[in-house]
């Protein structure tokens, strides 16, 4: 479903403080277990800020929150912290493939 920019700017505004911060850790990818310890809170906590996140934001699971944020900021910059999309403009690249060579230890 696609929201209008306008509604999610909205609905973006009713994010606290410390939603904006877990958004941008969700849309990154980052598991519950590295949000409750890099902001110093409990695993139950962030479980609970990230259901309220995706209540308010009409989502399902981070994968719709990161793609409505890329979409929502075309520029490459999250609108909810200003910090850069993976999927915007000058995003890294995919992984570099894993390559057999003569550094396997194997002659």
């Amino acid at each position: 479903m696609h929201v209008p920019r306008t509604d999610l700017d909205r609905l973006l505004s009713t994010l606290t403080p410390r939603e904006r911060q877990i958004v941008a850790y969700v849309a990154a990818g980052r598991p519950n277990k590295v949000i409750a310890i890099d902001l110093d809170i409990s695993l139950r906590t962030a479980e609970a800020h990230r259901a309220r996140i995706f209540a308010k934001l009409g989502v399902r699971n981070a994968m719709q929150l990161a793609c409505r944020l890329c979409a929502h900021g075309q520029l490459g910059v999250s609108p909810v912290l200003g910090a850069p999309l993976p999927c915007g403009r000058g995003a890294a690249g995919p992984a570099e493939p894993l390559r057999r060579g003569s550094s396997s230890g194997k002659a």
